[in-house]
């Protein structure tokens, strides 16, 4: 089959908004926003990363001139007031890596979350004299400096050593936010990016230096030839005003951009356009806010690549600069960078803002983590559940005993979240560190008892003929539910005779009456042990005919085929295993 430049364009483009490729090996989900968010204030919060996907501790992330620090696990968060809701500045910065600045666009009383900023190594590509001049090459990119064509900040000429530092390779691309910016005749408008890249200059004692004669450089996007018929332009970003300046034309040919600049550090290769402002609300068809999901778009003209993507914040709106009176391609992208449903549509006129909704499906991404507290007598306890998700803590009372939590959560099977449950008075009644999140699918605790009252039941073993009984109080029975590693539940009875070398071992899924696989079992007796693990034996079955909470009224019955005197060199030796079992509370 033939594939067209226009499909490849759209692949590209796609691949663009929602990330280079899928990381599965790292947390990028759900960056969490602040809980409660002022009437004149703004939350922003996210994770910054290293190139290879590790956290980036001790980042400083400054926000309208507050700067923040990163914990060990690259996240930040802010709260507060922000001189310009529509254009807030972030800018990130990390030893040894490029400064990197993002313009977000907000409104007040919300907070967006979910932002994953990758940070781009400063490489060293070359060393030469500002006297004489000399190339940097990093493959993709080129730049040749001219004799004495180096400034110290305060302005005078710099005659020593440069170091010139770039990316690694063409990959390392950034954008400043929504990508707006001023053209030479100070127009504002938005850029259609084609490539963009860090070139740094440092003099012998590693300060900065700018250019007072212009550089010629040559610049390759790398992925394939273009043909723009609209003159492109070279482009460079004002830390200052946080805008992208017009620096002159750029020439293309095949995949290739060459020209001159007097200025380095941040740029890009692109279009200039009007720009209109989009204001998309995005929600399902339950009315679940898709905060931390990403909305980009793609020009549907031929050989147009993407805008960058801006993310849905607490109220459930993306603001997004586009093109001005154009049809558009959008996309909305989940928080693991996957996008999922496209929408075409026109924008407003230059200057103008328009209203979008988007109902999208979340229930494949929507995580439901939910339990109940019962005490003695079945009485529901009062309290309050904490669950704290990647940095987030989320917080309900306890309604009749009962809490949950609804998430938007990435697909990844081994993400896990901290639950603790308080009584009024902030005991603790129940905790667990690696509570396993399973996206799209309704995570149940099931009932937790905080009654201390031994359990009364009897649990009666038939093997090889011999039946053997557990009684309380004699003997200790117990019925707890615990959690495998990829969040499946499962039910664990156990009893310790007053015989110690007497024990039983079971295990099951299923939190209601029915017949159940087995997946576990044990019998310890004197002079022998039966051994059940699943995939080595014949599992057999638990049918539960009486079930009320996780510690109380369960009755039912087992059977199932176990090894005898269990040895991994002599596995053969089998005998069935059968009994009856009825736990209850103690009155």
């Amino acid at each position: 089959m033939k594939i067209s430049a226009l499909q490849i364009l759209f692949c590209l483009a796609l691949a663009v908004l929602l990330g280079c490729k899928k990381r599965d090996d790292i947390a990028g989900p759900t960056t969490p926003s602040p809980a409660v968010i002022a009437v004149d204030e703004v939350g922003i919060s996210g994770r910054i990363y290293l190139p290879d996907g590790l956290p980036a501790s001790n980042a400083e992330v400054d926000i309208d001139g507050k700067t923040i620090t990163t914990n060990t696990g690259g996240f930040f968060i802010f709260q507060g007031n922000v001189s310009n809701p529509d254009r807030v500045k972030v800018t990130i910065s990390k030893k040894g890596y490029f400064q990197y600045t993002k313009v977000l666009t907000l409104e007040t009383n919300s907070s967006i979350s979910g932002l994953n900023f990758y940070l781009a190594e400063e490489f060293t590509v070359a060393t030469i004299s500002a006297v004489t001049g000399g190339t940097a090459n990093a493959g993709h990119a080129s730049f040749v400096f001219q004799p004495n064509g180096f400034l110290n900040a305060d302005g005078s000429i710099y005659q020593g050593l440069v170091t010139i530092k770039m990316p690694k390779n063409v990959y390392q691309r950034k954008w400043a936010g929504d990508n707006r910016g001023k053209t030479s005749a100070n127009q504002d408008v938005i850029i259609d990016s084609w490539g963009a890249m860090n070139v740094l200059a440092y003099d012998d004692s590693g300060k900065i230096l700018k250019l007072s004669k212009a550089a010629d450089y040559t610049y390759s996007i790398g992925y394939q030839y273009i043909y723009l018929t609209t003159p492109v332009k070279f482009w460079h970003f004002n830390e200052v005003t946080a805008l992208w300046e017009e620096g002159g034309d750029a020439t293309l040919k095949g995949q290739t951009f060459t020209g001159t600049t007097k200025d380095l550090s941040y740029m890009q290769w692109g279009v200039p356009f009007q720009a209109a402002l989009i204001k998309a609300q995005v929600k399902d068809k339950n009315q679940v806010i898709a905060e931390g999901y990403h909305v980009g778009v793609i020009m549907t003209e031929f050989n147009n690549v993407a805008t960058p993507t801006v993310i849905v914040n607490s109220k459930g709106t993306a603001m997004i600069y586009v093109k001005a009176n154009a049809t558009l391609r959008t996309i909305i992208g989940t928080q693991c960078d996957t996008g999922f449903q496209y929408w075409n549509i026109n924008t407003p006129a230059e200057g103008k803002s328009a209203n979008q909704t988007f109902i999208v499906d979340l229930s494949p991404y929507l995580s439901v983590f939910q339990g109940s507290v019962e005490a003695c007598g079945f009485q529901a306890v009062k309290g309050r559940a904490e669950y704290t998700f990647d940095d987030k803590k989320m917080i309900t009372p306890l309604v009749n005993g009962a809490f949950k939590f609804s998430f938007l959560a990435c697909g990844l099977s081994y993400r896990s979240g901290n639950l603790i449950i308080y009584d009024e008075q902030g005991g603790v009644i129940y905790k667990n560190d690696s509570w396993v999140i399973k996206p799209g699918l309704v995570n149940n605790l099931n009932q937790v008892s905080t009654c201390s009252k031994d359990q009364t039941g009897t649990l009666t073993v038939l093997a090889e003929g011999v039946k053997y009984t557990f009684q309380t109080p004699q003997d200790k029975i117990e019925f707890k539910i615990e959690a495998d590693y990829s969040g499946k539940l499962y039910n664990v009875i156990t009893a310790s005779g007053s015989n110690p070398n007497r024990n039983f071992f079971l295990t099951y899924a299923g939190t209601s009456p029915g017949s159940y696989t087995i997946y576990t079992n044990e019998l310890s007796i004197p002079g022998k042990s039966y051994f059940l693990t699943w995939g080595i034996f014949k599992p057999g079955n638990v049918e539960i005919t009486k079930y009320k909470t996780g510690g109380n009224y369960v009755t039912g019955t087992f059977k199932t085929n176990t090894n005898i005197n269990y040895s991994p060199s002599n596995p053969a030796n089998f005998a069935e295993v059968s009994g009856t079992f009825s736990i209850s509370q103690a009155p």
